[in-house]
């Protein structure tokens, strides 16, 4: 299961709480817009309401209304403004041109009586009431005056808010339309929705950038360990100027990096040391044993027994040799004794080779000649040597056996391939630790340690090369070996 880049799970956490946060403050910005605008046009109507409502009611009210609008507003108020007189029979006084038609009777305010107690409620939806209070008409005395109380109905194709303000003798009904209101409400909701999109892509932005910027110790620390291997045990991750979490975590990883370098050098040295406490004994066991044979009765069960021991104790020299060399290219001593070497010339003698151990494989060459490199001879000769060894131990008895050498402009490749049962997809990825040997060749029919591909590798990497098990052809065990060309 693929899982997610804890970069882009903060990124993600960022423009989410960000992203909320500016979302609260955007619909409280248009809430905050909408109150204003209701409140400018509530100010408006009071303002209108009162200075009708503060003039006494004379008998040609309905000729002096429209009279005292122009005076006081111009042509402003038939444009703007609608306005409706009443008695406080009901009997309606005056009605502006611009009343609409089909504004709702029930949906008007409606003045509450004097000893009613007055409720004021939210702008938009509820009534604002005020009680009787004393206003000095133009005339010098003082006009009771009840309201304002507002509300907003729909009629025409739009909002209309509607305040009602009456005296002793009439109910004024002045009406502001909400088309601007909402014109700009609607305006700014619009721009609000086009920015929300820009805002959260910049906020992701702004986010991967400072994830990016708080995760680069941790990447530091990744590109640092992973070029830690075990010729380069010695190196530690520099704490520098990091946060000091991450400090913390850097000091954890070189105590564990103290620690596997304490571990491998001590492995390292337990293995060369064995190696070479063994390589005396084991030669001197060598050499007794030879004497044995000798002495022995020429065909006697006694010089046969004492010729397996032999070949025991030099399949013994041989594990010792290759540890003592898997040693030394470990602790980085592995002397190279570099020289012009024919590598034509040396894989045509590992045919031979094979053709003197297995003479019942058919071997298959493909050699180009005059092909030189720069190299331990003897180290090289071990390496080819292993391989073909290999090819011949796993391979069938009717099989065959191929080497192919070609040059190409930077590299040399030597490919070794054999027939015989092949490795197992999951055992492919082991096959170059040591000691380890694949399932199909765990018994003692098939001599060996595990050590030999291993050893071969440590060679090549020790020439700047390679080696590699190489998948192309399925119906053939073929292992590449890689040299530089110079």
């Amino acid at each position: 299961m693929k899982t997610r880049s804890f970069k882009l799970n903060i990124t993600l956490l960022f423009v989410l709480l960000a992203g909320t946060v500016l979302l609260a403050f955007g619909f409280q910005f248009l809430t905050v817009l909408e109150r204003i605008g209701y409140e400018r046009v509530d100010r408006e109507l009071e303002v209108l309401a009162n200075s009708e409502a503060g003039q006494p009611l004379g008998p040609n009210f309905a000729t002096t209304l429209p009279l005292s609008l122009h005076s006081r507003y111009g042509n402003e108020p038939p444009a703007k403004f609608i306005v409706r007189a009443s008695d406080r029979a009901g009997k309606v006084l005056y009605v502006s041109p611009r009343w609409p038609l089909d504004l709702p009777e029930n949906g008007l305010p409606v003045l509450p009586a004097v000893s009613e107690k007055e409720e004021r409620s939210s702008p938009k939806s509820g009534r604002l009431g005020r009680g009787p209070r004393g206003v000095r008409g133009s005339l010098g005395h003082a006009v009771a005056i009840q309201g304002p109380v507002f509300t907003t109905v729909r009629a025409s194709e739009q909002s209309w808010r509607i305040a009602a303000v009456g005296n002793e003798q009439a109910v004024f009904q002045v009406g502001l339309s909400l088309m601007d209101v909402e014109s700009d409400l609607r305006r700014s909701r619009n721009a609000f929705l086009v920015a929300v999109p820009v805002l959260l892509a910049l906020l992701f932005a702004a986010g991967w950038v400072l994830a990016g910027r708080a995760l680069r110790p941790v990447k530091a620390i990744a590109q640092t360990t992973a070029g830690i291997t075990a010729h380069s045990l010695s190196e530690r991750v520099p704490a520098g100027r990091a946060a000091r979490e991450f400090q913390q975590l850097i000091g954890l990883i070189n105590e564990m990096l103290d620690r596997l370098e304490a571990s491998f050098h001590q492995a390292a040295r337990f293995s060369a040391d064995a190696a070479h406490e063994l390589k005396t004994p084991l030669t001197v066991l060598q050499g007794q044993l030879e004497n044995a044979i000798q002495q022995a009765v020429p065909g006697s069960e006694e010089q046969q027994r004492y010729g397996a021991l032999a070949e025991e104790v030099q399949r013994l020299k041989s594990i010792v040799q290759k540890l003592l060399l898997l040693s030394r290219a470990d602790a980085r001593q592995l002397t190279l004794h570099v020289e012009p070497v024919d590598l034509s010339a040396l894989v045509s003698s590992a045919v031979e080779d094979i053709g003197l151990v297995a003479p019942h494989l058919r071997v298959e060459t493909e050699i180009q000649p005059g092909i030189t490199v720069a190299a331990d001879r003897a180290l090289l000769r071990q390496a080819i040597g292993n391989l073909t060894s290999n090819a011949v131990k796993y391979n069938e008895d009717t099989g065959f056996v191929r080497l192919r050498l070609e040059a190409g402009p930077q590299d040399v490749r030597v490919t070794i391939s054999n027939t015989g049962p092949a490795i197992p997809d999951e055992e492919r990825p082991r096959i170059f630790e040591r000691f380890y040997r694949a399932s199909n060749s765990r018994s003692r029919k098939v001599d060996g340690a595990g050590l030999g591909l291993s050893l071969a590798r440590e060679i090549a990497r020790a020439h700047r090369g390679d080696l590699f098990l190489d998948a192309a052809d399925e119906s053939l065990t073929s292992f590449v070996l890689v040299l530089p060309r110079e």
